[in-house]
């Protein structure tokens, strides 16, 4: 990117830098080169490409060793051929970790980043438990003699593994955003829950514990029973044995209906909210993206917009903007680019 020496005449920008962070290390140009293909995949060709037949490998390594080898009529050779190709997945995912730390921007960043934490854990976890094991196969059907906490390290693969795929999902951010929209209504709603949880469980102990004829025993097992209840669930493993105690699990019934339909509505709304304003959240997000990759940090985007402000006035201008995002190759159509630039631009007189 052709650097200016230009600066944002504001007094708070004065002398700001149009670079990249200083926190960003000194790379080669191939280390760029294989940054921008692993993290960008529009920036580099072929990188679609790849990324997509990852995303397949990806899903063929969470399914293919949960499904029972006599299921897909596999005899001891082809197994055998399965466990190889699965261990040549977990190589396969060790080497891209190995690759975005070479040619990430800061290797301290590198280790706090969500994402790479689950890169690192989706080789790290079965790797681990198959020297543990001393065999190549973690398949569903293997008696494999481990403890209860390896167990649980090796049915958390899957998840895991699946969890890659959030970096490859770009509208896996709107469920995030819903959901942040949603929280500020959740703590009224669980103290809501909580009250109507020990109220009516306190009352059904009471009407149906074993002195009253009742099957209800304890005060948890009263608990379980409304919990179920409420949420709509109703497994049938306890029923009311009294009138009473009848009348009281038909109002909880009415009650949990009603109480249900507000988080549902709460959160359905928030996402409705956030699915209308798609365009803009998403095309933000690939800014975000965009800048992260050529190695600018949030406080570095004044000095950026100050690059691309041509006519020296210290604000950024809609074409300018415009031609901002074409060089960085942010795809977005001209009312998508217009709302973006309204987020940045609050009283219409250009970004500054």
């Amino acid at each position: 990117m052709k650097q200016s020496s230009r600066r944002v005449s504001t007094s708070t920008n004065e002398g700001q830098k149009v670079a990249p962070s200083v926190r960003q290390r000194k790379r080669t140009k191939l280390q760029k080169q294989v940054w921008m293909f692993l993290e960008d995949p529009d920036l580099m060709p072929g990188a679609r490409i790849y990324e997509n037949v990852l995303s397949c490998v990806i899903l063929a390594s969470v399914w293919l060793p949960v499904i029972p080898r006599h299921f897909l009529g596999f005899h001891e050779t082809a197994s055998f051929g399965l466990d190889l190709a699965l261990f040549s997945v977990d190589c396969l995912f060790c080497l891209e970790v190995m690759l975005r730390f070479y040619g990430c921007p800061n290797r301290l960043r590198f280790f706090t980043s969500f994402y790479n934490a689950l890169d690192i854990l989706s080789f790290i976890l079965p790797m681990a438990m198959k020297l543990r094991v001393q065999s190549f196969s973690l398949a569903a059907e293997d008696n494999l003699d481990v403890s209860g906490i390896e167990l649980l390290l090796i049915v958390l693969v899957p998840v895991v593994r699946l969890l890659k795929l959030l970096r490859r999902f770009e509208n896996s951010h709107l469920i995030q955003q819903a959901f942040a929209e949603a929280l500020g209504a959740l703590p009224s709603l669980l103290y809501c829950m909580m009250l109507l949880v020990f109220f009516f469980s306190s009352v059904i102990y009471v009407l149906e514990s074993e002195s009253t004829g009742g099957s209800i025993e304890s005060m948890p097992r009263a608990i379980w029973f409304t919990m179920v209840t409420l949420s709509t669930v109703g497994y049938g493993d306890i029923v009311p044995a009294t009138s009473a105690g009848n009348i009281v699990v038909c109002v909880l019934i009415v009650v949990s209906a009603i109480y249900m339909a507000m988080p549902i509505g709460i959160v359905g709304k928030a996402f409705g909210s956030v699915w209308d304003d798609r365009h803009r959240l998403l095309l933000m997000q690939r800014l975000r993206t965009r800048f992260a990759t050529v190695g600018y940090d949030p406080q570095d985007i004044p000095g950026l917009f100050c690059n691309y402000d041509e006519n020296g006035d210290g604000e950024l201008s809609m074409d300018e903007f415009r031609r901002m995002l074409q060089q960085l190759e942010v795809e977005a159509k001209d009312e998508r680019a217009h709302d973006v630039f309204q987020a940045f631009d609050n009283d219409g007189s250009g970004v500054s």
